[in-house]
């Protein structure tokens, strides 16, 4: 009967230091190189109008591009531009060409939530970080 008691208390030590308590969960941190995507395009439900205005930042070796998209009514057409950054500040100015004239340049702070803009024009914007 000791012998019995010994095996199965062998085993469960065994078990337990075989199981070690779950690992803290890790915070998922973004790879180099892949782009991230901040959003507040909106669809009005009664006019089926878009606004708002989405930013994908894309890492490169040279340095970083954002494709911009702003819509007011419509989405209009993507444009890719450089982005001057310094650690979460970034600064970036959409061309001066329709239908991004007159938008000019836009002063940025990245946050873990999401990217907050601001603008002479449209004021601030909050873009809220998109999980893919």
């Amino acid at each position: 009967m000791k012998s019995v008691r010994q095996f199965v208390f062998f085993w469960i030590v065994l078990a337990l230091l075989a199981n070690p308590a779950p690992a803290k969960q890790r915070r998922r941190q973004q790879a180099w190189g892949v782009p991230v995507v901040y959003s507040n395009l909106d669809l009005e439900p009664e006019t089926g109008d878009v606004g708002g205005m989405e930013v994908i930042l894309i890492p490169t070796y040279y340095g970083d591009w954002a494709s911009v998209v702003v819509a007011s009514g419509i989405a209009y057409d993507p444009v890719l531009v450089p982005v001057e950054r310094n650690g979460a500040q970034i600064t970036f100015t959409l061309p001066n060409s329709p239908p991004y004239d007159g938008y000019g340049t836009f002063k940025g702070t990245i946050t873990r939530k999401g990217l907050v803009l601001r603008n002479e024009n449209l004021g601030t914007q909050v873009l809220a970080r998109q999980r893919c």
